[in-house]
């Protein structure tokens, strides 16, 4: 049914319908290319910006794209950095999927790891720091799952780049380490200190970033919905890492608008696929309490425990966090990715699963495929799209987006900073107002 070359031609393919495009088109990833390129201006001393922007003098956990795409751009244009940056992500994302199908020839689990993690909502919302925390992350675990682990000097380095991409994973990341050191069998006292002290130049930073955040912050008004509401977020939230995802045009109509069927069928199969994932937490937890056979994928130096803690944290932090927590929306949704690659990783999966959720990913695959090539031809019409580039009104904009559709619910609107793209497109691009400040720029006030 499936083999590594199936999913190396979706990859490729999926690369090619994006990079072939003017500029890529992934949602916020617009916004954090053109935030590379002030960083680019800020740091060559360039005048205009200086009057609005400014780098920020302390470390910045979401800040390793806007850096990265703004050193590309100091020998490349903008769009090409952008396609660069989005190919090593997609190449790495397909190495790691790879890696796991020959070493376990696992179809089911490896093109859900595809589908939900690599190219799942995080992705089409162009979260690509986020996006390349993950890949990071993965890579540390399948290293970890080698007989000698992962090693201090890797610990390090992977340490300070995911704190780099993203706090959550970097959160996530600290505790598989610690409760490595905790319940990791056959390790002496040594190894287990030394796996600590490789933390610290990472948790600096992050104390340092912690200290400075808390200077500039300014308590608002405290999400509040009631039980009934706060189910209905949260079984949306984890419907919306299914294999359907429904694309806005840049008129703000479905693409499924003249299919409303197919999207009736993509909506209820999300929540089946949350039921799935349901019928397999219970099932580890039935394996793990009957020690009928180990819930994990391979024997690996991380015991059970260290990845029963990693996961349960993601799961609380998920419940708990409401739907803009400390300024983040869904917050709890990045754990709960979070949790979804440890467990798709690491974890067994129910027989009686795998070909539901294996039939489950090809058939999303096929659909992405159609919709990228029906989107690509519409990207030189997006960058037409009816926003001020003054306005940072972005609520009111989305507004006005969904009142032209009847499709509410998962739902990927790629051409929200299509601005940003023209603008980048441009021989001497100007100056916008940025929306996403939890970067490396700031606005000079």
């Amino acid at each position: 049914m499936f083999s590594g070359f199936t999913l190396a031609v979706f990859i490729a393919l999926c690369w090619c319908l994006l990079v072939l495009q003017p500029f890529p088109l992934l949602h916020d990833f617009p916004e954090w290319v053109y935030q590379g390129w002030l960083f680019k201006q800020l740091l060559t001393q360039d005048g205009a910006t200086g009057v609005r922007y400014a780098l920020v003098t302390y470390p910045v956990p979401n800040s390793l794209s806007q850096a990265g795409v703004g050193l590309l751009t100091m020998v490349l244009e903008p769009a090409t950095a952008a396609k660069i940056w989005l190919s090593g992500y997609l190449f790495g994302a397909a190495l790691m999927c790879l890696n796991i199908w020959y070493r376990y020839k696992d179809s089911s689990q490896v093109l859900l790891l595809s589908v939900i993690v690599f190219f799942g909502p995080g992705f089409w919302n162009g979260y690509i720091n986020f996006q390349y925390a993950l890949l990071l992350f993965a890579l540390y675990l399948s290293l970890s799952a080698g007989k000698r682990g992962a090693g201090y000097m890797t610990t390090l380095l992977c340490s300070l780049l995911i704190f780099f991409s993203h706090a959550v994973v970097f959160a996530i990341f600290v505790c598989y380490c610690v409760a490595g050191a905790f319940f990791r069998r056959g390790d002496d006292a040594r190894n287990r200190f030394y796996s600590i002290v490789v933390l610290i130049p990472s948790l600096l930073l992050l104390g340092w970033y912690c200290v400075e955040l808390m200077a500039a912050f300014s308590a608002g008004a405290a999400d509040s919905m009631s039980l009934f509401k706060w189910v209905q977020y949260k079984a949306y939230t984890l419907a919306k890492q299914g294999p359907f995802h429904n694309f806005i045009l840049h008129t703000g109509e479905s693409l499924l608008e003249q299919a409303d069927w197919f999207y009736k069928a993509g909506f209820i199969a999300n929540f089946i696929f949350a039921a799935m994932l349901g019928f397999w937490f219970i099932w580890l937890l039935w394996v793990w309490l009957s020690r009928h056979m180990s819930p994990l994928r391979h024997p690996i130096p991380a015991e059970l425990s260290v990845v029963l803690v990693c996961i349960s944290v993601c799961f609380i932090v998920y419940l708990v966090a409401g739907a803009n927590t400390f300024g983040v929306v869904n917050l709890g949704e990045r754990f709960l990715i979070v949790a979804l690659l440890m467990m798709l990783l690491l974890l067994r999966c129910p027989a009686v699963l795998q070909t539901a959720m294996a039939t489950a990913a090809m058939v999303f695959m096929t659909y992405t495929l159609a919709a990228l090539y029906y989107i690509s031809g519409e990207s030189f019409q997006a960058y037409a799209v009816d926003r001020s580039s003054a306005s940072s009104d972005l609520s009111g904009y989305v507004d006005d987006i969904y009142a032209n559709t009847r499709h509410q619910f998962f739902n990927h609107r790629l051409f929200i900073y299509a601005d940003r793209g023209l603008e980048l497109l441009k021989p001497e691009p100007g100056l916008l107002e940025i929306d996403l400040e939890t970067s490396i720029i700031r606005r000079v006030k």
